[in-house]
């Protein structure tokens, strides 16, 4: 009889999972969309984990998009008689954001988050980083030195040095770097949907 081993086997990878923003009717990734649903008392609200329950509409991450569905009255037209938030575009952001935050601690606690600046150059330079991560209030020189020395790295830089700090628990962090392995790859999207969302792209 034939053995199989089947840790060798490498199943193949499943298709990232697709929804219709429906604002544009465009076919897009899950990881460049968020999801809306009305709660129970029937305000339309962000559902970043994709975990909350009722139907939810999705809208492309993108500050433009949520804006113009938001003056359309999409969701009235989805959810009916619904509270729509004068803020949601900035509350959609600041879920974001806190959804990467949170990224990046779990990478920490995986050992796969590296803070200080010349910790951070010396990963630059040694080993392939997913994400480099600055504060928003470091010094421009700094900055230009670390993307220098990893030019082809997405950066994360939308969170001011007091935000990054809760991370690591420190009185300010300034520089963070994300170490690439196969588990912060499954956090990437997150971090880079904050990021894009924003600074205004689509």
């Amino acid at each position: 009889m034939l053995l199989i081993n089947k840790n060798r086997i490498r199943m193949p990878k499943k298709p990232p999972k697709e929804h219709i923003c429906v604002l544009s009717n465009k076919q897009l990734p899950q990881a460049e969309m968020v999801r809306f649903v009305c709660d129970d008392q029937s305000r339309v609200v962000p559902d970043i984990a994709c975990k909350l329950p009722g139907e939810g509409v999705w809208l492309q991450a993108c500050k433009d998009v949520v804006r113009q569905a938001v003056a359309e009255g999409v969701f009235e037209k989805h959810f009916g008689q619904c509270v729509v938030s004068p803020t949601l575009e900035k509350d959609v952001g600041a879920h974001l954001t806190k959804q990467a935050l949170g990224s990046f601690s779990l990478a920490r606690k995986m050992g796969k988050l590296v803070s200080g600046f010349t910790k951070v150059q010396q990963c630059l330079a040694s080993q392939p980083v997913a994400c480099l991560i600055q504060a928003s209030d470091v010094a421009q020189g700094s900055k230009e030195k670390l993307r220098f020395n990893g030019s082809s790295v997405p950066v994360f830089d939308i969170c001011n040095s007091m935000e990054l700090a809760k991370v690591t628990k420190a009185s300010r962090q300034m520089f963070m770097a994300l170490l690439d392995s196969e588990d912060t790859q499954r956090l990437l999207p997150s971090v880079l949907k904050a990021q894009r969302y924003n600074l205004g792209g689509c």
